[in-house]
This record gives C-alpha cells, structure tokens and sequence, in this order.
C-alpha cells in the first residue's frame, strides 16, 4: 500500500481547488504556492500515478495538454474549441447509446473516453 505523502495531499488538494479540469502546470502553480519546495517533476509524477491507479482521471486533450479530473463518477467531457474550458457531462441516454452501440462490436470493452469538442456558452456570446 502506497502510503499517503504531503506531497500527494497537496497535489489532490491543488487539483480540487482548481475545480477547472486543470493541466500538470496549472496543478503545479496552484500547489507551489502551498509548498514551494515541491517540483514540477514531482506534481506530474504524482498525477500521473494517481491517474493510473484511478485515483483521479486523465483527460487526453488532442492539441494540448492533458488535463486532470477530481470527479471519479462515470461521465464523459465537453470542450471549448476556443477557450479550452472542459466542463463535466453526465447523460444517462448517452451511457444508452454507447453501450448499445459498442455492444454491436465483437470488442470486449476496458474503457471509454469522449471527448466533445464545441463552443461553450461564454465563447458563442462573443
């Protein structure tokens, strides 16, 4: 059992406050300013764990950076072409339909990430 460091406290607790899906770096500024001993290496190495071992989620984002999520309840991702902002998606009729079309595949099924990319309400008023 990986026992639970400072470190890791400050990190997990960057991470929520952030509460924006943030990247490596924005997790790493937030948490320097709790600890301003900690490195850069150290907050990836620590996101990275935590997301291997599920402790929080890695959102892939295609032309940018990863991102990193607190929220560990099954939904999926929406984001801003524009400004970049991922906000949280949880659609039960989406849960429907993808299970009912991965169903029709002869995969058997680890994981599912989505991605949706789009305008958010901020950016279309501009």
């Amino acid at each position: 059992m990986e026992r639970q460091t400072i470190q890791k406290e400050q990190v997990y607790r960057a991470l929520v406050e952030l509460g924006n899906h943030p990247s490596a770096d924005e997790v790493f500024a937030r948490a320097r300013m709790m600890n301003p001993r900690l490195s850069k290496a150290t907050v990836y190495r620590i996101l990275n764990r935590m997301a291997d071992k599920g402790e929080i989620l890695r959102v892939p984002v295609a032309d940018g950076a990863d991102r990193f999520d607190h929220t560990l309840p099954h939904h999926y991702h929406i984001c801003c072409s524009r400004c970049g902002k991922i906000t949280d998606l949880f659609d039960p009729e989406l849960d429907r339909i993808l299970a009912e079309t991965v169903g029709k595949s002869d995969y058997e099924v680890h994981s599912l990430a989505l991605l949706i990319r789009g305008l958010c309400p901020d950016c279309r008023a501009k």
